[in-house]
């Protein structure tokens, strides 16, 4: 019998260069600083509230996703009758939350009936839902999605790579993060004619030697850009573009 096993690498049947634009900044606060959940919030907002899109914030964690909904709620309630761009009056997003005992179905239909939405998510979230088109058009990572080293099960698997002579978080941790990740910005893409925004909002892609690979496992390159700020600027033009090319497509 024979030992080896034929495989078969199949390429991406999406242009990640033209449908895609994937940004992280340069001035982003420490993920475990006390102003980062805010500094998350403004930048969604400020893309919320320019144009009516869907946007998808993938969490770590519920008290993030508490963190994030609350300054999210603020900023959307401050802007209420504000005029969209778009000359859409008062179209203000929905602010959906997932918490624990959400039904997960519940959330998904209310954001796909929504015409403009985010959605503040974690677990089962980071895959296994599909929102093809303008379902979804902006996915937000805040954190690398690392899992908690001191879960029964991430607790067994490091201390069988141990013995095993092998690094855990090398080999499992860094692992089982970059696949999640990818998973996870699987959510964008679903289809030949989607376009859209990925956001990597952690700094330690930057300061930390394995942020590369993280950036590697990306299906396009990452754009370092100055500050937050222009990280929503530059995501709503791209929003906008898409937008302008579909009505002239259509007309």
């Amino acid at each position: 019998m024979s030992r080896f096993t034929d495989s078969l690498q199949v390429p991406s049947p999406f242009r990640h260069e033209e449908q895609t634009l994937l940004l992280t900044a340069l001035d982003l606060p420490d993920p475990n600083d006390a102003s980062f959940a805010a500094a998350v919030a403004a930048v969604v907002g400020q893309i919320a509230l320019a144009l009516p899109t869907k946007i998808l914030v993938l969490c770590t964690s519920y008290r993030f996703v508490e963190q994030v909904q609350e300054d999210l709620r603020i900023r959307v309630e401050a802007a209420r009758g504000e005029l969209f761009v778009t000359g859409q009056e008062g179209l203000t997003p929905e602010i959906l939350a997932q918490h624990p005992g959400t039904a997960r179905s519940t959330l998904v239909d209310r954001f796909r009936r929504s015409r403009a939405a985010v959605l503040v998510a974690t677990g089962a979230f980071w895959e296994g839902v599909d929102f093809p088109g303008q379902e979804l058009e902006v996915l937000v990572v805040p954190r690398l999605p690392f899992a908690v080293p001191t879960e029964p099960v991430t607790e067994g698997r490091y201390e069988r790579a141990r013995r095993l002579g092998r690094d855990p978080f090398q080999d499992v941790s860094l692992v089982d993060a970059v696949l999640r990740l990818k998973q996870g910005v699987g959510r964008l893409l679903r289809s030949h004619g989607d376009r859209g925004v990925v956001l990597l909002l952690d700094r330690r892609l930057q300061t930390r030697p394995y942020g590369v690979t993280f950036l590697k496992s990306m299906p396009r390159l990452c754009d370092l850009v100055p500050t937050l700020d222009e990280v929503g600027e530059r995501s709503i033009r791209f929003l906008r573009e898409g937008s302008s090319q579909a009505r002239s497509n259509r007309g």
